[in-house]
């Protein structure tokens, strides 16, 4: 080997390494935080739901949900796909 294909194959493991420690260090984080985001948001709408059940005044408005609920749905969500303990 010389020393030109060295170099190309340094710079092609090189490019590989950063694209996949982007992958798993940005991208992949971030689509995991956006899902539970939003699973978070309607396990917290239909457990209040659920618990008002029929009692719910007429009007009652859609998309409601408990703050602290969702907190913990989204809490449990991050720590089953590994990003926290």
């Amino acid at each position: 080997m010389d020393n030109r294909s060295i170099v190309a194959l340094g710079a092609v493991i090189l490019i590989v390494s950063i694209g996949l420690a982007f992958y798993w260090y940005e991208y992949r984080p971030s689509r995991i935080r956006a899902t539970c985001e939003t699973q978070s948001t309607e396990r917290a709408q239909e457990f209040l739901r659920q618990m008002i059940g029929k009692h719910a005044p007429k009007g009652f408005p859609e998309g409601l949900y408990n703050q602290a609920n969702k907190e913990a749905y989204y809490l449990s969500c991050v720590r089953e796909q590994g990003l926290e303990r």
